[in-house]
């Protein structure tokens, strides 16, 4: 048998696109050793929203979560984390030397895989994550970020795949975020790859319209070897195809995927409790699916094999509306097909709900996903992921709160525009210098425009009083708000002010 791997990723990107990266340490760690019982051999734990996160609204050290995954994981499974390339774990380009030392500090402390992308899939801004993941020891993974638009197509992605192999990824991945990709297109995309690339694909897809549990099924198809998955009452809606339909599905089409399924059915058991105490960040709080049951009763695996059957016969639009029913039936959400345009990632979907809400102004959601198209348009319609989707997202909420379009612009997306962030697409000349209010326009790697930053006395180094030592320093560096918040605060049990 064919041996793949289904990757989880409920602590990390589940949790983000859910529950706007609110779930604590404790209560990861209560769920963690199921997820390690039912086989996973790799687990995306840490990176995305959850450094900043843990520092700006629970009160905890993101190393200190790191280093009490590694103790539980040592020996059982990889951790994987998600670095944004040359913007580290935040939403603007750092310094070469920073990104050096955040992905050494991070390896060190546990991390196994660094998967890496670059929110405009300017592969140059990858370039120093990837040395840095090599020569630390970790398996570097790297991503292109999946979208649609009149200047994307197939031969784009699969070209995108192509230079990242040749610049040394030890796997390749699909990365949608905005789950815009279909199962026909993710059939086709991946047996290009395979094709052309020797090595594994991971296939990372997000259930918000729909496709990604069959997207999944197809990528088996034609050849992929990992699979991103959430535990299933993590699964669904803005996060992934839950991990009992996936092996299933593989176990129907003869893939070995190593899973204990009835540890999956535990964990998703406590995850459901864990969810419904966190409420007040998910949108579906109404409707949160129960655990999947395990065995699967006929009645199910007998509607997976008609999907599966019309997946073989490439009938996948047929295939992908039987997925849909089926999971519905399972108390899935139902798809958001407003998403198909507006195309904004599960986690920030995620947080502009939970923002909006708490500014009682949830009504503009609409107008805003609305205007992100028109905004997404007018600069060269980049992929939306962090942090293209948060420049494009608050400035459609500019042009909506002023009613006047691009009469408030930040800095981010000014600079974003002018080529800062790296290369974007074609962008009308006339517009970017009426949005910038100038002609100055950057063609390097956005690294090259970072002054390296004070990690040593050499450099200059003079840190605030409450850094007391280097790991410290880092998250300082990259978010010196909420770490300057987080390190400063009297907290009740901790000498000198600071969680240890």
């Amino acid at each position: 048998m064919k041996r793949i791997q289904l990757c989880d990723l409920t602590l990390r990107d589940g949790q983000q696109s859910l529950l706007a990266t609110r779930m604590t340490t404790d209560q990861a760690l209560s769920v963690l050793p199921d997820i390690l019982s039912a086989g996973f051999t790799e687990l995306e734990l840490w990176g995305g929203a959850t450094i900043d996160a843990p520092l700006r609204f629970l009160g905890e050290n993101p190393w200190d979560r790191l280093e009490k995954y590694r103790a539980m994981c040592m020996g059982h499974a990889k951790i994987r984390t998600l670095i944004r390339g040359q913007n580290l774990f935040a939403y603007m380009p750092f310094a070469d030397n920073l990104v050096v030392a955040f992905s050494k500090a991070a390896i060190e402390s546990g991390v196994g895989v660094m998967r890496m992308f670059d929110a405009l899939n300017d592969s140059r801004n990858m370039m120093i994550s990837l040395l840095a993941a090599k020569a630390f020891g970790a398996t570097a993974e790297m991503c292109f970020s999946y979208t649609t638009s009149p200047v994307h197509s197939p031969q784009t992605f699969a070209n995108l795949a192509k230079d990242l192999a040749a610049m040394g990824a030890d796997i390749i991945t699909i990365k949608d975020m905005a789950g815009l990709l279909t199962p026909r297109d993710a059939f086709e995309l991946i047996t290009d790859i395979k094709r052309d690339v020797n090595m594994p694909v991971t296939v990372h897809s997000h259930c918000t319209c729909g496709y990604a549990t069959t997207n999944l099924v197809a990528g088996m198809l034609a050849g992929a070897e990992r699979f991103d998955v959430a535990i299933d009452t993590m699964a669904g809606g803005t996060s992934h195809p839950p991990a009992t339909l996936v092996a299933t599905f593989a176990e129907m089409l003869d893939l070995e995927h190593g899973l204990d399924l009835s540890y999956v059915h535990k964990a998703s058991r406590k995850l459901r409790e864990i969810r419904k105490s966190l409420a007040e960040f998910d949108k579906w709080s109404d409707s949160v699916p129960e655990p999947i049951p395990y065995p699967l009763p006929p009645t199910i695996t007998d509607r997976m094999n008609v999907i599966l059957s019309l997946m073989k016969d490439h009938e996948f639009e047929k295939g992908r509306d039987e997925m849909v029913s089926l999971m519905s039936s399972l108390g899935y959400s139902e798809p958001d097909a407003t998403q198909l345009k507006s195309q904004v990632p599960g986690g920030m979907l995620s947080n502009l709900r939970t923002q909006l809400s708490k500014v009682g102004q949830l009504e503009k959601l609409p107008l805003i996903l609305e205007e992100v198209q028109r905004v997404r348009k007018d600069t060269g319609y980049p992929p939306l992921v962090t942090p293209t989707s948060q420049i494009v997202g608050a400035q459609a909420s500019f042009n909506v709160e002023t009613g006047s379009r691009y009469k408030m612009c930040s800095r981010e997306f000014k600079d974003m525009i002018s080529g800062r962030y790296g290369k974007p697409g074609e962008i009308d000349e006339k517009f970017i210098t009426e949005v910038t209010k100038s002609t100055d326009r950057y063609d390097q790697r956005s690294g090259h425009y970072v002054k390296s930053a004070p990690l040593t006395e050499t450099d200059g180094l003079n840190p605030p009083a409450f850094i007391h030592n280097h790991r410290d320093l880092l998250l300082y560096l990259m978010l010196p708000g909420p770490a300057k918040q987080f390190f400063s605060a009297d907290r009740p049990g901790n000498d000198d002010g600071r969680v240890h």
